[in-house]
């Protein structure tokens, strides 16, 4: 590959990465204008780089662009909370019922180190944080699991569960509840399947009787957002 094709492609790369992140992790609340100039100027791309971002966001599911207008990001319905936790119930009952199956002590291990880091963020009140590590622990649950394809497909659920919070989220309300990461770690580290199934179907309730039909404010300035200051950029180029 030429150089130039790699300098964008990996360019691309790095900008979906911040900007995904940023959307799951409610530095970027649904609603928000995605304007390619502004993308462009906060990362130092061309807006060639940011379409082919916006593409892929979309594809996600992420970010929406109605024809002629700018894309926003994603403003789920409040009626695809039910939609999103059912489905979020059959793909990770299965995969929590073959982990506990199948688990090695390295797998538990690796797993009480992810809640560990997770409960640490919520002890700091690093909220950005611990959204991204409660995803995180669920979508390492799934890689510990075996399975790429539900892999695959759950990750795309955790980023509109994201959304969904970030929309619909009773005040005060924590992401994720850490007693029942670990007793959900405590059947799959003994093996029992049942236990397994049962306590995550438990936690994902839980998870969303959080949510309630209230809305969200939208904050206006994207640069602000991302935490990146464009004067500044300019001042060191």
């Amino acid at each position: 590959m030429p150089a130039a094709e790699a300098a964008h492609a990996g360019s691309a790369v790095q900008v979906y990465a911040e900007l995904r992140a940023a959307i799951v992790d409610h530095r970027l609340p649904p609603g928000t204008k995605l304007r390619e100039q502004e993308i462009a100027a906060s990362f130092g791309v061309s807006r060639t780089v940011v379409r082919e971002v916006l593409i892929g966001l979309i594809r996600d599911r992420l970010v929406v662009q109605e024809p002629k207008r700018t894309a926003q990001v994603a403003r789920p319905a409040w009626s695809e909370a039910r939609h999103v936790f059912a489905a979020r119930q059959l793909i990770e009952g299965e995969l929590v019922s073959q982990l506990a199956s199948a688990a090695t002590a390295r797998d538990v291990a690796a797993l009480r180190e992810a809640m560990a880091l997770e409960q640490a963020a919520v002890a700091r009140a690093d909220r950005a944080e611990s959204i991204r590590l409660s995803g995180e622990f669920h979508l390492q649950l799934a890689r510990a699991a075996g399975n790429p394809v539900l892999y695959e497909l759950l990750r795309d659920l955790v980023s509109r569960t994201s959304l969904l919070f970030a929309m619909y989220q009773q005040k005060d309300a924590p992401m994720c509840v850490a007693h029942h990461h670990g007793a959900l770690l405590d059947a799959i580290a003994s093996g029992d399947v049942a236990r397994a199934a049962g306590e995550m179907r438990a936690h994902l309730l839980e998870l969303e009787t959080r949510l309630a039909p209230l809305g969200s404010a939208v904050s206006p300035t994207l640069a602000r957002l991302l935490g990146r200051d464009v004067q500044k950029r300019r001042k060191s180029a």
